[in-house]
């Protein structure tokens, strides 16, 4: 016997199972077949603007969960104007030139960087790869169900947008606002990749300094010949990374610093002439002669 029959249950068109994974292609393509998106800003002509501009992802690879947040934060903005007063169009781009790009058409290609390949023929497949990502990363865009303008997109490569970028940079350096400098680059040792600074997290670390004094074997005649005992005479270094002085062979001198030696509780040191006074200070030593 069918129990089911034997209940008053509530008669519905909807199926029992979602079927999601095969039934949400279809509610893209219905989508696309109706031109939603163009159909949405006819609709909303007229009205105020709104408009989200898409940084572009990296078109290096599949994407990934900070794409699936970053494109659905955007698509919730965006339809929600568009349904409340505004013409709100979305048009998605992508970054195609960096390192970021070269590395990944590199792996696909099974190039190294030891290998002897033209500038031209790197480009070719820096682009033919970057174009195949984007390929990718626009269906699996689609397929998160991201409501924008997938065909007529922006792309870096294109050469519509690399002249604007030669403008913007000619008139940067008419204006003196081009230099060559000195900074730091924080590097990804796993990726191989420069990491923006946004990506470094800084901790307060405590930081410990600490004075070591090294004893001098041979002066060479030059510190005995000063009043010295060589059995009691030191350089004297400072150091804040003290992991670092078990492995010590040597120490080094400035060749354009002044060094003094100076005598104190019995013993010499070798100290830079300028920072003596507060190094003996922070040791609490308040009677020295400088020899």
């Amino acid at each position: 016997m069918d129990y089911n029959q034997t209940l008053n249950l509530p008669k519905t068109e909807f199926p029992m199972r979602a079927g999601l994974p095969t039934r949400e292609p279809e509610f893209l393509a219905r989508w696309e077949a109706n031109d939603q998106y163009r159909k949405l800003m006819k609709h909303n002509e007229g009205k105020p603007l709104f408009v989200l501009h898409d940084g572009p992802p990296y078109a290096n690879g599949d994407i990934h969960i900070g794409h699936a947040l970053n494109k659905t934060l955007k698509d919730f903005i965006v339809r929600y104007k568009n349904m409340t007063g505004f013409q709100s169009p979305f048009v998605p781009g992508w970054d195609t030139h960096g390192l970021p790009t070269e590395l990944a058409a590199r792996k696909k290609a099974g190039i190294s960087a030891e290998s002897n390949i033209s500038d031209l023929e790197l480009r070719k497949i820096c682009r033919d790869t970057a174009l195949g990502y984007i390929d990718l990363q626009r269906e699996s865009f689609k397929r998160l169900g991201i409501i924008a303008e997938w065909d007529n997109p922006y792309i870096t490569l294109q050469k519509e947008f690399e002249q604007e970028q030669i403008k913007v940079f000619a008139t940067m350096a008419s204006k003196g606002y081009i230099y060559k400098g000195l900074k730091p680059v924080y590097w990804c040792a796993d990726c191989n990749t420069a990491l923006a600074e946004a990506e470094i997290e800084y901790a307060e670390d405590p930081c410990h300094s600490i004075y070591v004094k090294f004893n001098v074997t041979d002066d060479k005649g030059l510190l005995t010949a000063m009043g010295a005992d060589l059995a009691k005479t030191y350089f004297v270094i400072w150091t804040t990374t003290t992991w670092t002085l078990p492995a010590n062979v040597a120490i080094c001198v400035g060749p354009n610093y002044e060094y003094s030696l100076i005598k104190a509780d019995g013993e010499y040191y070798v100290m830079a002439t300028d920072l003596a006074p507060a190094a003996l200070e922070e040791r609490g030593v308040t009677e020295y002669e400088t020899l």
